[in-house]
C-alpha cells in the first residue's frame, strides 16, 4: 500500500492499492478520504469565498438525490473543490459540475470520484475544463481500467488537469483504433462514393476526384516511412524549405502531400491523436477543388473529428505564406481550439492569435492563423473601413500591410452560408435625431383604425394608403399638443408607410415565446438590470439572436408595447455600415468549409452561385448506428400529446434518455404542462427555463430523462449519455413540429446516435389543423411544403445577396473615401496644428459661444476651446487631445450625414420597391433597385462628399467653427 501526501490547501492521507482497480473490482472496495468536516476551511480560502459559494449551493446540495448519495464530508469537500477554480468566480456551471460528479460516483465508482476530488489539484484551473474532464472519462466508461493510472498522479498533483485531457484524448484516440480500425482505401473510396442511407452521403465527389484523392493518399502513405523515422527538428527543416519555395511558386504536389505527412504525424506526437484516412480524404477533398471556383465546403458529421482536420488544411494553407481566418460559432469555442493548437502550429513557427475580446488591440491580429467568430472578423473589417481604428494589420516582408484576405475556414458553414445569410453585422452610431415618442401614438392610432390599416396593407392601394397616412400624420402632429410637428413633416411617406406595417407586425403577428422573448440583459453600470427583447430564430436554430433587432421601427414598438413589464425603448442609432456573411466572405480568394448538415441540391446550388464553391459529403469512420423509426401524423391535439406520451413512457422503460423537439417556447411549456399534470418527470431547455442550460444538458442524458426543448437544442448540443444509458439503447429523439428544411431535420435527429454510439430517431407531428384524412396524405403533404419553402426561401437569399451587392459597392467607395480622410487627418498633421492653435488660443478674447446655431458635438467643442483658451495653462500644455475631439466630432460628422441621407435609407428604399413592383422578383428586382439607389445617392451625396474629398479643407473649416470663426460650418 503506499501513501499520498496531498499538498496545500490542507493534507489528505489517503491509501489505494498500488495498482489501478480493474473494471471488474468492487467499487466501494477502496477506503474513503477523510474529507474535512463541513464547518473547516482549506488553508489559503478566504472567508467571504466560503460564504459565496456555501449558500449558492447550500440548498442545492441538501437535494435528496444528493444526500442520498454525498454524506456531509462529501458535501463540504465538493465546496472545497469549487472553492478552487481560477477566480472563484461562478457562472452558473457549479451546479453541473456537482451533476457530472454525481454521475462519476454513481456510475463510474467511489475509486474514480476519488481520483477527481483533490481541490489543489484544480487550483488555477476554470471549473468548464473540469466538467470537460468529467464528460470524457464518462464517455470513456468502458475503459475505467485503463483511464485510473492517468488520473492518480493528476491526484497527486504531479500532473495538470490540461495534460491529463490531453492524455484521455490520445488514449481515447488509440482505443478508437482499435476498436474502429483504418479501414481499407477501397472501403473508403466505397464509403465516399456510396449514396445508401447508412453512408449519410448524398452528394459525394466524383468517381474522377476520388481516384485523384486515392491516388494522393497512397503517396501519403508512401511518404509516412520515410517521415517517421525523422526527428521533429528534421520535420520542420523540411516544412521551412517547402515554405521557402512558396514564396517564389505555387505549392508543388509532393511538396502539399509532403505537409499533410509531417502535420499528421506531428498532429499524433502532439495530441496522441493520428487522423485516420477518411479525415485525410476530406482534407484532400477540400484542398482539391475545381479551379474555376474559390474553394469548398464539406458536409462531416459530428464526432469525425472537424477540428483536427480545420488544423491540418489551416497548416496547409499558412506552410504557402497565406493568412489563414478560421471562424467559429462562438468566442469560447475559438478561443478553445486557438489555445489547444497553438504549441502544434508554434512548433513549426506560424504564430496564432484570436480576436475574442471585448477591445481588440493590434497584438490580436499578429497571428497568421487567426481565431473568431463572424461577427469578431465582420466588426473588425468595417472598423478599418470606416477608419475608427487601423487594428487589422499584418506584418509581411518587413512591412506592416492590412491584413490580406488570403484564406478563410468557416466551422458550422451552413448556419453562415444558408441560415443567416440575409443578417447583416451593423455597425452603429449615435443618431442625431430622437424618435422614441413616435411609436406609442403610431401603435395607438393603428388600434385605433385597425380595420382601415389593415385593409390597406392587404390592398395596397395608393389612394387608400395615402389617405391612412395622411390621417396618420395629422393624428402625429396634434401629438403632444403639437410638440413634434416640425419633426413630423420631416417624416417621408415611405417611412410612416413602413412604421405602420410594423405596428401591425407588432400588435397582431409577433408573438412573445415564439418570435422574441423579454429576458434581462447584464447589469448596467448603475448596477441595476434592464429587461430587453431578444428575438428568436425560431424556424432555424431556436436560438436567442442577443444584439439584434428588427428594422423600419418594429423592435422599437414591440418595446413599447412592453414598457409595462420594465422594457425600455432603446435609443435608436444610426448605421454607416453593414454587411451580410456572404459579401464578407467573398472577400477572400479562398474559401472552406465544414459542417454537419449542407442541404438539398438546391441550397447547395445556391452556395455555388453566391459564393463560388462547391460541397461535398464525407461518410462517418465510425459506423452509423441511428435508428429512425417510421414518422407518424395525428389529426388531433389530444391524440398528438398522448403519442408523444406514449413514445416517452416506453423508452423511459428501457431506461433510455428522450429528447423531445417542439416548435416554441410556448409549446414547450404547454407540453410541459400536460406532462406535469400525469406527473412525468422531465426539464425544460428553451431559453427561458429558470436552470442554467449547462445543468440540464448534464442530466439530459440520464436514464428515462425527459427533456423537453425548443431548436435551441436542435444544433450543436452534445447530449453525454450515462454509461447505463448507453448500455440501453442510447438517446432517443422525438422531433415533433414540420421542420422547416431537411438541414433542421437532419440537425435535429443528429442529436442521437452521436459518433457511432447507438440511438434512434422518430418524427411525430399534429396535422390537426391542416385538415387531412389520412397519414400518409398528411406526411407527403408535409414534405412537399417543406421542400417549396427551401425553394422559395434559397429564391429569397439569392435576391437579398444581389440586393447586399449593389449597396456593398456604394460602400466600399465610401469606405476608400473614409479612409483616405483618416490618412490625411492622421496625428501627424495634428501634432503640426498644435502651435497655430497655440498662438490663436493666446490671443483669443471673445467672450460670446455662439452655439445656438451649432449641433451638440460642435456646441460641446466650441465651449471647452472658448473654456480652455481663457484659462491659465501650464508652459507645455498641449492642444493635441482637443484636435483629437474635433477630428472625431467631424468624422462622427461625416458618418451621421452617410448614414441619414443615404445608407439607412436602403432598407425602406428595398421594401417600398418590394411592395410596388410585386410581380419583379430576383435579378429584375435587383435592376430595378439599382437604379433608385443610384437615383438616390445622386441627390445626396453633396452631404458627404465635399469633405471627404477635400479633407485638409473640411477639417480647416470645422477647426475655425469650433475655435470661434462661423465659417464653412455646414
Amino acid at each position: 500500500m503506499n501513501e499520498i501526501k496531498l499538498q496545500p490547501l490542507y493534507y489528505l492521507p489517503i491509501h489505494y492499492p498500488s495498482a489501478a482497480p480493474s473494471a471488474a473490482r468492487d467499487k466501494t472496495q477502496l477506503p474513503r478520504p477523510s474529507f474535512p468536516e463541513v464547518s473547516s476551511h482549506p488553508v489559503g480560502l478566504k472567508e467571504k469565498q466560503i460564504c459565496v459559494i456555501s449558500s449558492h449551493l447550500k440548498k442545492f446540495l441538501e437535494k435528496p438525490s444528493f444526500q442520498t448519495l454525498f454524506s456531509p464530508p462529501d458535501r463540504a469537500h465538493l465546496l472545497h473543490i469549487l472553492s478552487s477554480f481560477q477566480g472563484h468566480c461562478l457562472d452558473g456551471s457549479e451546479k453541473a459540475f456537482v451533476e457530472w460528479l454525481k454521475v462519476i460516483k454513481e456510475e463510474m465508482g467511489e475509486a474514480t470520484f476519488l481520483f477527481v476530488s483533490n481541490p489543489a489539484s484544480y487550483k488555477g484551473n476554470r471549473i468548464q475544463e473540469a466538467i470537460r474532464l468529467y464528460q470524457k472519462i464518462i464517455e470513456m466508461a468502458e475503459e475505467i481500467a485503463a483511464i485510473q493510472p492517468l488520473l492518480i498522479p493528476f491526484f497527486e498533483q504531479k500532473k495538470g488537469l490540461s495534460s491529463l485531457l490531453d492524455e484521455l484524448d490520445a488514449l481515447k484516440n488509440a482505443i478508437e483504433e482499435k476498436r474502429y480500425a483504418e479501414k481499407k482505401i477501397d472501403d473508403v473510396i466505397k464509403a465516399f462514393a456510396s449514396t445508401d442511407e447508412m453512408s449519410l452521403v448524398s452528394f459525394p465527389l466524383s468517381k474522377e476526384q476520388l481516384q485523384q484523392i486515392a491516388s494522393e493518399y497512397q503517396q501519403i502513405l508512401a511518404l509516412r516511412s520515410d517521415i517517421k523515422k525523422m526527428s521533429s527538428y528534421e520535420w520542420l527543416k523540411v516544412v521551412k524549405e517547402i515554405r521557402q519555395r512558396c514564396n517564389t511558386q505555387p505549392l508543388l504536389q509532393k511538396d502539399k502531400l509532403t505537409l499533410i505527412c509531417i502535420g499528421r504525424e506531428a498532429i499524433r506526437s502532439t495530441f496522441g491523436i493520428f487522423p485516420y484516412n477518411t479525415q485525410i480524404f476530406i482534407l484532400l477533398g477540400l484542398l482539391n477543388y475545381p479551379k474555376n471556383l474559390k474553394g469548398r465546403l464539406a458536409q462531416v458529421r459530428t464526432g469525425e473529428g472537424k477540428s483536427v482536420i480545420i488544423t491540418l488544411l489551416a497548416f496547409i494553407l499558412a506552410c504557402q505564406g497565406l493568412t489563414v481566418d478560421i471562424v467559429s460559432s462562438s468566442q469560447p469555442l475559438s478561443v478553445r481550439d486557438q489555445q489547444k493548437y497553438a504549441d502544434f502550429f508554434a512548433f513549426f513557427e506560424i504564430p496564432t492569435s484570436h480576436l475574442c475580446t471585448i477591445f481588440p488591440q493590434k497584438e490580436n491580429f499578429l497571428g497568421q492563423i487567426l481565431y473568431g467568430t463572424n461577427t469578431d472578423f465582420e466588426f473588425a473589417h468595417m472598423r478599418m473601413c470606416l477608419g475608427l481604428n487601423s487594428l487589422r494589420t499584418y506584418p509581411r516582408d518587413g512591412k506592416v500591410i492590412e491584413r490580406p484576405f488570403d484564406a478563410i475556414i468557416v466551422d458550422e458553414a451552413d448556419n453562415y452560408f444558408i441560415d443567416t445569410v440575409r443578417n447583416s453585422a451593423r455597425i452603429a452610431i449615435p443618431g442625431r435625431k430622437e424618435h422614441n415618442w413616435v411609436y406609442k401614438p403610431l401603435l395607438s392610432f393603428v388600434q385605433t383604425n385597425k380595420e382601415s390599416v389593415l385593409l390597406m396593407l392587404h390592398t395596397q392601394q395608393n389612394s387608400r394608403k395615402k389617405q391612412i397616412i395622411d390621417q396618420l400624420r395629422k393624428n402625429l402632429s396634434q401629438f403632444q399638443n403639437g410638440k413634434f410637428k416640425t419633426i413630423v413633416q420631416e417624416f417621408s411617406f415611405e417611412e410612416l408607410d413602413n412604421w405602420l406595417e410594423s405596428a401591425v407586425r407588432a400588435l397582431y403577428q409577433t408573438k412573445e415565446k415564439v418570435d422574441y422573448v423579454i429576458k434581462p440583459r447584464e447589469s448596467t453600470t448603475l448596477g441595476r438590470f434592464k429587461k430587453q427583447v431578444v428575438v428568436i430564430d425560431q424556424k432555424i436554430t431556436g436560438q436567442f439572436l442577443e444584439g439584434c433587432r428588427w428594422q423600419n421601427g418594429l423592435h422599437e414598438m414591440v418595446e413599447a408595447l412592453h414598457e409595462k413589464d420594465g422594457v425600455e425603448i432603446e435609443k435608436e442609432n444610426l448605421m454607416p455600415a453593414s454587411i451580410c456573411h456572404p459579401i464578407y466572405f467573398n472577400h477572400y480568394r479562398r474559401i472552406y468549409g465544414l459542417t454537419g448538415t449542407l442541404g438539398t441540391k438546391i441550397e447547395r446550388d445556391e452556395l455555388q452561385e453566391i459564393n463560388n464553391i462547391d460541397t461535398f459529403d464525407a461518410p462517418p469512420h465510425k459506423p452509423n448506428q441511428r435508428k429512425l423509426l417510421e414518422a407518424k401524423a395525428f389529426f388531433s391535439k389530444k391524440e398528438y400529446q398522448f403519442a408523444l406520451l406514449q413514445e416517452i413512457q416506453e423508452m423511459q422503460k428501457q431506461g433510455r434518455p428522450i429528447l423531445v423537439l417542439l416548435e416554441t417556447i410556448e409549446n414547450t411549456e404547454e407540453y410541459a404542462s400536460f406532462l406535469q399534470e400525469r406527473k412525468i418527470h422531465f426539464q425544460l431547455l428553451n431559453g427561458c427555463q429558470p436552470a442554467e442550460e449547462e445543468y440540464i444538458i448534464a442530466k439530459a442524458g440520464a436514464p428515462g430523462m425527459v427533456t423537453i426543448a425548443t431548436n435551441k437544442a436542435g444544433r450543436g448540443t452534445d447530449i453525454i449519455l450515462y454509461p447505463s444509458s448507453l448500455a440501453h439503447g442510447g438517446l432517443h429523439l422525438i422531433f415533433g413540429f414540420p421542420p422547416a428544411s431537411d438541414r433542421v431535420f437532419d440537425q435535429g435527429i443528429g442529436r442521437a446516435a452521436r459518433q457511432g454510439q447507438p440511438g434512434s430517431a422518430r418524427w411525430i407531428v399534429d396535422v390537426s389543423k391542416n385538415g387531412y384524412t389520412s397519414s400518409s396524405e398528411a406526411l407527403a403533404a408535409l414534405n412537399k411544403t417543406r421542400a417549396e419553402n427551401i425553394t422559395r426561401e434559397s429564391k429569397e437569399r439569392r435576391e437579398r445577396f444581389l440586393i447586399e451587392k449593389i449597396n456593398h459597392r456604394y460602400l466600399q467607395a465610401f469606405f476608400s473615401l473614409s479612409q483616405n480622410w483618416q490618412k490625411t487627418i492622421d496625428d501627424a498633421l495634428l501634432k503640426s496644428l498644435d502651435p497655430t492653435l497655440q498662438k490663436k488660443a493666446a490671443s483669443y478674447t471673445c467672450q460670446d459661444l455662439h452655439t445656438e446655431n451649432l449641433d451638440d458635438a460642435t456646441a460641446k467643442l466650441r465651449k471647452t476651446f472658448h473654456d480652455q483658451a481663457l484659462s491659465t495653462k501650464p508652459a507645455d500644455f498641449s492642444w493635441l487631445p482637443f484636435l483629437k475631439s474635433v477630428r472625431h466630432s467631424l468624422s462622427t460628422r461625416i458618418h451621421q450625414d452617410w448614414s441619414e441621407f443615404f445608407y439607412e435609407k436602403l432598407d425602406d428604399l428595398y421594401s417600398s420597391l418590394k411592395k410596388e413592383s410585386s410581380l419583379l422578383e430576383g435579378k429584375a428586382l435587383a435592376k430595378a433597385y439599382k437604379g433608385q439607389v443610384e437615383k438616390l445617392h445622386q441627390s445626396v451625396e453633396h452631404h458627404w462628399l465635399s469633405d471627404l474629398t477635400s479633407p485638409s479643407f473640411c477639417f480647416a473649416s470645422y477647426l475655425k467653427c469650433v475655435t470661434g470663426e462661423l465659417y464653412h460650418c455646414f
